[in-house]
């Protein structure tokens, strides 16, 4: 007699859903979700964003010892670089016990920023792909802001996101959007500079508002074409987090936010990022346990919910509930990060349970967390 599965973390504390599930199941805990109303948390440990991310090596072994070599789309190939899903553990390929098993076109390339016009270096010593900012001390002066978009890296991303929806769906994943969703004020500073772009919130507010809505306008196109792609299921989308929307969706983040005043907050990037949330129906806000941007974020009426990485250095869990608290009374919330059972009961007994999902993995009491044992999006 084989010997029974061990419960998850989430089943183990009484959260929802059990083992077994169906589509159905699902879209109707994500719809609960969505309206605040679920029973219990959402606790995703075996389908994760996190570990779907880290499914791939930071860079893929022909990059290897090309240190410094930039990228161009004629040289990047969804038959070489784009990866399968992951198997979630369970009886379906397609959805874990709580989520959808979606999969995003090859996420080591950040391909929004490609979009508006960086160069893109592949860097060996920190494992990644970084941005080569291009509009030169002139940028205010040239017509539109010397804004210089390519269409042909947008062209590319949608070559991936065919290769996945032909070959992997409907029996093996749900596809869904590009997962390195920078907004359009990261990529405003991934096309200055970070020198260049602050200075500008001072010397040359009108350009630089002027640029970001050039920005804006992309960056909602770029989200449109995808979702255009995408095959619905059951009249909506799964999202990057594996959740299910009755309409269309969109992750976004504005990471570089956490330098910023509230006032050029206000100023600078809510109408950006009031125009993104305008142009879809169901959002997730990625935002961090450090910086004020998920508070601000409260302010959008039409945002539909706020995800919080915990960060490996940021403050401590038990100092975060009261914010974790303060968002989950008016959004929904995720919380993604790294996290011990009982670091997770203390999550579950603490927060509003409607419209709380953990997107974690699950250590032994003790593991040093700020060790780099998460990596994940950002």
């Amino acid at each position: 007699m084989a010997a029974e599965r061990p419960p998850a973390v989430g089943e183990a504390i009484g959260a929802t859903p059990v083992t077994g599930a169906t589509d159905a199941d699902l879209i109707e805990l994500h719809t609960a979700w969505w309206e605040r109303r679920a029973v219990g948390a959402i606790v995703n440990d075996d389908c994760g964003l996190a570990q779907r991310f880290r499914h791939v090596a930071a860079l893929p072994d022909a990059w290897l010892d090309r240190d410094g070599m930039l990228l161009q789309p004629d040289a990047v190939w969804p038959e070489k670089l784009q990866p399968g899903p992951m198997v979630p553990v369970g009886s379906s390929a397609t959805r874990g016990r709580a989520t959808f098993n979606t999969l995003f076109p090859y996420h080591r390339v950040p391909w929004l920023v490609g979009i508006v016009g960086c160069g893109m270096q592949v860097s060996t010593v920190s494992q990644t792909v970084w941005p080569i900012e291009y509009l030169g001390d002139d940028w205010y002066r040239r017509p539109d802001e010397g804004f210089s978009p390519r269409m042909d890296w947008l062209a590319k991303l949608l070559d991936f996101l065919a290769y996945i929806v032909d070959r992997y769906y409907p029996d093996r994943c749900i596809p869904t959007l590009d997962m390195i969703s920078r907004g359009p004020g990261d990529l405003l500073i991934a096309a200055l500079g970070v020198e260049r772009c602050y200075m500008g919130f001072y010397d040359h507010p009108h350009e630089i508002k002027s640029l970001l809505g050039r920005i804006t306008e992309l960056y909602i196109h770029w989200a449109r074409v995808q979702l255009d792609m995408l095959p619905q299921v059951a009249g909506g989308y799964c999202n990057q987090y594996g959740i299910w929307s009755p309409g269309t969706t969109i992750r976004l983040q504005e990471d570089y936010a956490v330098n910023l005043s509230y006032a050029q907050y206000r100023e600078f990037l809510l109408p950006s990022m009031t125009a993104v949330v305008d142009a879809f129906d169901f959002h997730v806000l990625h935002t961090h346990s450090v910086g004020s941007l998920a508070e601000w974020a409260l302010e959008l009426p039409r945002l539909r919910s706020i995800e919080v990485t915990l960060d490996p250095t940021g403050p401590p869990l038990e100092s975060l509930i009261p914010k974790l608290r303060t968002i989950a009374a008016k959004k929904p919330l995720i919380v993604l990060g790294v996290l011990t059972e009982r670091q997770v009961s203390l999550l579950t007994s603490s927060l509003p349970p409607g419209g709380l999902m953990l997107d974690i993995d699950v250590v032994p009491e003790g593991t040093d967390t700020t060790s780099g044992l998460f990596v994940g999006p950002s």
